[in-house]
């Protein structure tokens, strides 16, 4: 459950339970400051990943050129957009939308778009280390102005 839904009871019976010392004095915000503090905040599908001897990568946030499901998704919609109109049905709608994932999303497409990904993420890493390399010289000389 989380801290900021949970009473003030069961707030302090969690900081007990895990050895941890509060207040009796402390108000409700303070016992939850606290829980948060200390609490696990991995989101559920990691914790269940671990138990199962998995780690879960995650994607950068505000980069879905790194995600290949983002890509194939835009293929779609795009196939789609261009077919509807404000007088096209729900029906034909889905009709449309599982035939274009029928025809253009394919086993050799998939791996275009992940080889695609590949690219890109290789670019990033070459301008991650190149600006490392310039970040170590103005280290060692100072900055260049």
């Amino acid at each position: 459950m989380v801290p900021s839904q949970m009473k003030k009871v069961d707030l302090q019976q969690w900081l007990m339970q895990r050895g941890i010392t509060w207040e009796e004095p402390w108000l409700r915000a303070r016992l939850t400051e606290e829980v948060e503090r200390y609490r696990d905040k991995k989101p559920m599908v990691e914790v269940v990943a671990e138990e199962q001897g998995h780690k879960v990568l995650f994607l950068p946030v505000h980069h879905p050129e790194l995600n290949p499901i983002e890509l194939i998704w835009a293929r779609v919609k795009n196939d789609c957009g261009a077919v509807f109109s404000n007088s096209t049905s729900f029906k034909e709608q889905r009709q449309h939308l599982e035939a274009s994932l029928k025809k253009d999303i394919t086993p050799a497409y998939g791996t275009k778009v992940y080889e695609h990904v590949q690219e890109i993420e290789e670019k990033y890493w070459q301008t991650d280390l190149m600006m490392d390399d310039e970040i170590e010289i103005e280290d060692d000389e100072g900055p260049s102005f």
